[in-house]
């Protein structure tokens, strides 16, 4: 694939975002890691243990190319603390990484309350409703789509389970007025720079992108069963 140019690539990213030029993008929270320069989103290489990958940093460098074609958009980065409240948040931390890589920090919002992908999907209801944005996309791994997905569409059920009647009417009122779209951090990456396709075709054929895959397969289906989060 060869790396598009100029307005062809903004083409390419309107499609990819339901061919609407969101108010807001939400980046999940790929994970974060603790090294000897200092807390980093995770790379490929950085492994959940049984797991298998995590990747987030993808989602970081996809958001701030997104950044480069819609500057108007803004960029809402989710999750709280890891591991300890004495640690930075992972939205700060994301934050960070988009400035250094050029994004204008004014683009930027933080989300700081979110430790799951169910508090992302909630904290995505509440915001779009206060803020009134009519149009969003939601960036996570490829990986992670269709767990995400599948949860948002049934957030008022997951939050029934959890006696939250407050979002389980947000989240209609959410469905009414809000247009979503979900995006891959891969969907855009080797359009950034024939770099990665390598890097993508080496990922999808390794052992631990695997597991991760049918991890989240698991996800889906306890979804889909109606067994999502609870004990057996």
């Amino acid at each position: 694939m060869e790396k598009a140019e100029g307005q062809d690539k903004k083409s390419i990213y309107k499609e990819l975002l339901g061919d609407q030029n969101p108010e807001a993008i939400f980046i999940l929270s790929g994970g974060t890691v603790k090294r000897e320069r200092g807390i980093t989103t995770a790379s490929y290489s950085d492994l959940q243990g049984e797991f298998g990958v995590l990747g987030g940093k993808a989602r970081i460098i996809a958001a701030a190319e997104l950044a480069e074609y819609f500057p108007e958009t803004k960029l809402v980065l989710t999750a709280t603390y890891y591991p300890t409240p004495s640690d930075p948040s992972q939205s700060s931390i994301m934050s960070q990484e988009l400035i250094k890589l050029g994004v204008n920090k004014n683009q930027i919002v933080q989300e700081e309350v979110s430790k799951s992908t169910y508090d992302e999907l909630r904290e995505i209801v509440n915001l779009s409703l206060s803020e009134n944005w009519k149009n969003i996309a939601i960036l996570t791994n490829g990986y992670h789509v269709p767990r995400a997905e599948e949860m948002l569409n049934r957030l008022d059920e997951l939050a029934s389970d959890k006696d939250d009647d407050k979002l389980v009417k947000q989240v209609h009122l959410f469905k009414e007025k809000t247009r979503k779209t979900f995006i891959s951090a891969e969907e855009i990456l080797p359009h950034r720079s024939t770099h990665y396709k390598g890097l993508l075709d080496e990922l999808y054929q390794s052992e631990d992108y695997a597991k991760r895959l049918e991890s989240e397969k698991r996800g889906v289906d306890a979804l889909k069963s109606g067994t999502y989060g609870k004990s057996k």
